[in-house]
């Protein structure tokens, strides 16, 4: 079968075998790599480029790469070769700070000081973002590409990209591919329950305990204040040996109680249950069968009920309606989008989700922040969004978990309740810089149902406040604009 490559931003310097793409001629075929790959989902065996990247900004650069990770066949491999940041740092410390640069190729006969030299090599040609290993690596993993390595100028294990840089200022090379996953037909799943309240944390592990699915390792890390939730697990873990328990010392609070169970977990697959909640006997065999089934879905939610402290059923509120009326897969970055700009969180709260634990365990400082901002009464949005950056998401229509609504809870709590809504407003920003938010204006969602390739628009319920905080957004953009000028 005729393996399919693609040069992407090839300006002159067209490889034999390749499908050449630019936006201005000579090219095979017309690209504005901005705007998108024209390939199906799993049909590219290799993408290559030379001093196309730095083009970009870091919103575009993600949408480029998310879209290499859509294109690229299981193995596929992205080749990326262009300026580095640390390489123009030494030069400018160096005393042979003119060096070999292609500005003295392209245009430059004499550059005065390394200011300038400096200047030049970050700004001209159409430079937006210039790059070091440690940032393309974060940057590629935000998009869902793992590294495979630095390479040597015209060195690569596939004979296809082997020999292929032109450019002597190309000090950065590195191929990429798609994340590993297992193979394994029964994957360990780790249910994690940061604990601190004892009313309805039996029900809560007794669910867990009650999962169809049986290769479970069920981890409770205690944060309260006394020995009742420890009893009431030591009494079921003589009854079951997958259950672990670990006392806080010193107690965590909210956010270092879901750190410390998450790095605890064995599993391939994190199921975050919260000790008020509850979950259908087969929601985690259920979730499981859509990761099997769909290698691209990340994040994988259903319906969620909501019930009081007595265990009644509730009226939906808005962001527990149902999304979709049959399952359907999410696309990642109209899902992220809608997410932000509707400003509700009708994905559900982390005991409603499942995911990798890959897909989270490399976000700094932890997986419950995105771009540095740590998600202060929305972390699991944080969470949300960085799964979507890598990949698509995945609705279950059929209700599989338990949302308890009741006054000790901490979202009650007037000043999480109000740092919720700043990180709400700051989530915009880091959507606009991380390409999850292409659109201010525009929140629908890019779905499919299962066992159709058909994919069609679905709106969202958008709460009043966005339009509030993203009057603010414009404010404080124009602000900064202003201040430049």
């Amino acid at each position: 079968m005729q393996k399919t490559f693609l040069n992407i931003g090839c300006g002159r310097q067209h490889i034999t075998g390749f499908v050449n793409m630019d936006i201005v001629k000579p090219y095979d075929r017309k690209l504005d790599a901005r705007k998108g790959l024209p390939f199906p989902e799993c049909s590219v065996d290799g993408i290559y480029s030379e001093h196309f990247f730095e083009h970009l900004t870091q919103a575009e650069g993600l949408g480029f790469l998310r879209e290499c990770r859509r294109v690229l066949k299981p193995g596929g491999v992205v080749r990326i070769a262009m300026p580095d940041l640390d390489d123009l740092v030494r030069r400018y410390t160096s005393e042979d700070w003119r060096g070999d640069g292609d500005m003295f190729k392209l245009g430059f006969d004499w550059v005065e000081n390394r200011c300038e030299m400096m200047n030049i090599a970050m700004r001209e040609w159409g430079h937006k973002h210039v790059y070091n290993e440690e940032e393309l690596v974060r940057i590629a993993r935000y998009a869902g590409l793992e590294p495979i390595g630095r390479c040597r100028h015209g060195c690569s294990d596939i004979p296809e990209l082997a020999g292929r840089e032109t450019r002597n200022s190309s000090k950065l090379i590195m191929e990429f591919t798609l994340p590993a996953r297992s193979s394994e037909s029964r994957p360990l799943v780790s249910v994690l329950i940061p604990a601190y309240r004892a009313d309805y944390f039996r029900q809560a592990l007794t669910s867990a305990l009650s999962q169809t699915y049986s290769h479970l390792e069920i981890i409770v890390c205690d944060d309260s204040a006394n020995n009742s939730i420890e009893s009431m697990t030591r009494e079921l873990a003589q009854q079951d040996g997958r259950v672990t328990y670990i006392r806080n010392q010193p107690p965590q609070g909210g956010l270092g109680n879901y750190l410390n169970c998450f790095a605890r977990a064995n599993g391939e697959f994190i199921k975050f249950l919260n000790d008020d909640d509850v979950l259908e006997p087969n929601c985690i065999e259920k979730m499981l069968n859509v990761f099997a089934a769909h290698p691209g879905v990340t994040l994988v939610t259903s319906k969620r009920v909501l019930i009081d402290s007595r265990g009644e059923r509730l009226p939906d509120l808005p962001a527990t309606q149902r999304l979709c009326r049959e399952d359907s897969e999410l696309d990642g970055i109209s899902c992220a989008n809608a997410l932000i700009a509707g400003q509700i969180n009708f994905l559900g709260e982390p005991s409603t989700a499942m995911f990798r634990k890959i897909d989270l365990a490399w976000v700094k400082p932890h997986f419950m922040s995105i771009g540095g901002l740590i998600g202060i009464g929305a972390g699991d949005v944080a969470m949300w969004l960085n799964l979507l950056g890598r990949g698509n998401g995945y609705y279950i229509a059929e209700p599989l978990s338990y949302f308890r609504l009741h006054e000790q809870q901490r979202q009650q709590d007037p000043a999480i309740q109000q740092q919720g809504q700043q990180t709400w407003r700051k989530f915009i920003f880091q959507g606009r810089r991380l390409g999850l938010m292409p659109h201010l204006l525009v929140w629908g969602i890019r779905s499919r149902s299962a066992g159709s390739n058909v994919w069609r628009t679905m709106q969202i319920v958008t709460s009043p406040l966005f339009l509030i905080q993203l009057r603010g957004y414009f404010r404080i953009a124009k602000e900064r604009y202003l201040r430049r000028g």
